[in-house]
């Protein structure tokens, strides 16, 4: 089913004009990227043995986007910034990015072994 994509502006990349899609803004889009390559990272991750790899580095990221919510809102003195910008703003589509990767990753995963074509890692 062909649909129409919607122009390029100032706050939104091109995108398809379908109900999902039309709002995303460039720092959501790149919100929901990280969450996606942290998703995926997180379960190679624990496939091999990392899981205390991936607590620290989801701990870093809530701690840096909590820290960043408390300035914003002058709870704290603290005005810097730490990377991850974009999830600081957009941090529910960090959290689906993750998700949809882990479970894309679960799903690749399992379909490799009722296939018995082996461990996907």
């Amino acid at each position: 089913m062909p649909f129409a994509w919607l122009p390029e502006d100032d706050t939104h990349p091109v995108r398809p004009d379908l109900p999902v899609t039309r709002h995303l803004t460039f720092t959501e889009v790149h919100a929901l990227e990280l969450g996606i390559y942290i998703g995926l990272f997180a379960f190679f991750a624990l496939q091999v043995g990392y899981g205390e790899t991936i607590v620290t580095l989801f701990v870093s990221i809530i701690r840096f986007t909590m820290s960043d919510g408390r300035a914003k809102a002058g709870a704290t003195r603290a005005n810097h910034r730490i990377g991850f910008h974009d999830v600081r703003q957009e941090p529910p589509y960090f959290g689906a990015g993750v998700l949809l990767a882990l479970a894309v990753a679960v799903v690749g995963s399992r379909l490799f072994e009722l296939l018995e074509l082996g461990p996907l890692v």
